[in-house]
């Protein structure tokens, strides 16, 4: 027996504005309607034609070698909305961020911390819950007083009526607007909506590659899974230059945030590398691990953040990108960074 919620969401997902056009025959909710279709499609087939969606959001089978030569937001865009057109009925996350989250402003892309726990940005940046003072006691006891502070009362209402007044004015119910907007948004919203944007994101990723190479060098290496159905809103890669040489993920970092974009640093163990790798898993056998690039994606990430992040790592395909920076980081008196 199915639980509500697993038909619901399969429901959600299966729908005709879902992100899977066909149903899940292996609910029961969708057997009767499945018989009396003349051509039943399995869950496997709409996960297959998910993926070949995806991968046809951009020009199939086409690498890009040039980073002026994508496509525009606005193009990149409109074919993204119809690859997935489920994805603007999540506008309502986009509303979230323009009233909660200031911070997230176009010129800011986040990936390592986009600012949402049991509070939204907005309320945390509020008045505090109480004031720290310093007392005037002969030992300086720091203490925690409310914000608030009686002198020389005027009028005839007594001391309790006053204290009634503050009392009333206080709230005993503790708001965590994240998790309401969360909860407001759904499970199955959200995960079709960083559902699709990872996807597009690691698609797009995986279209680079450096020009003129014989072997035809990726400018970007994903590890796990590729463009998947059930893909995680996580994707951990690393960038290499025309070389085939691994570009430090602190590097990576560094010249990202240069450019408003915030990316994590992690480290992956007990993987497994193909023949082409091996190079790298020798040099890298002393180390518990390899250092990846990461960027998470939460329901308040966009389609602006995923195609900013993938115009900065294009930039890698000028052969010549690692020294312009360093040069123009020195041309501005700053501390130099090793390339």
């Amino acid at each position: 027996m199915q639980s509500p919620w697993i038909r619901e969401a399969s429901k959600a997902c299966c729908s005709s504005s879902g992100c899977c056009p066909n149903p899940f025959l292996g609910f029961p909710h969708y057997v009767e309607a499945s018989s009396s279709s003349s051509k039943p499609q399995s869950a496997a087939v709409s996960r297959y034609q998910f993926e070949v969606s995806t991968t046809s959001s951009l020009y199939p089978h086409f690498h890009f070698t040039n980073h002026e030569s994508l496509p525009s937001y606005h193009e990149s865009f409109a074919c993204f909305n119809k690859v997935y057109p489920q994805y603007s009925q999540t506008d309502e996350a986009d509303k979230i961020r323009a009233s909660e989250y200031p911070h997230l402003d176009s010129s800011v892309a986040c990936f390592d911390y986009i600012g949402h726990g049991l509070f939204s940005y907005s309320q945390l940046q509020g008045s505090p819950f109480f004031d720290i003072c310093c007392s005037t006691t002969n030992v300086g006891i720091v203490s925690l007083v409310p914000p608030l502070k009686l002198e020389s009362p005027k009028g005839k209402a007594p001391l309790h009526e006053i204290e009634e007044i503050i009392d009333s004015r206080t709230s005993n119910t503790l708001q965590c607007k994240a998790l309401d907007h969360a909860d407001s948004l759904g499970l199955v919203l959200i995960s079709s909506r960083t559902r699709s944007l990872i996807n597009w994101l690691v698609n797009a990723l995986m279209s680079l590659q450096h020009p003129h190479s014989e072997t035809g060098i990726p400018a970007v290496k994903i590890y796990g899974p590729k463009v998947m159905f059930d893909r995680g809103p996580a994707v951990a890669f690393n960038v290499f230059d025309w070389k085939g040489e691994r570009i430090h993920p602190a590097l990576v970092q560094k010249l990202a945030d240069r450019n408003n974009i915030s990316l994590s640093i992690g480290c992956l163990q007990h993987i497994w590398f193909s023949d082409k790798h091996e190079e790298m898993k020798e040099k890298d056998k002393f180390q518990p691990g390899i250092d990846v690039v990461t960027a998470a994606i939460g329901y308040l990430t966009n389609f602006e953040d995923i195609y900013r992040l993938w115009v900065f790592v294009s930039r890698f395909l000028d052969a010549d990108f690692l020294d312009k920076e360093k040069w123009r980081y020195k041309a501005l008196n700053q501390r130099t960074i090793e390339i």
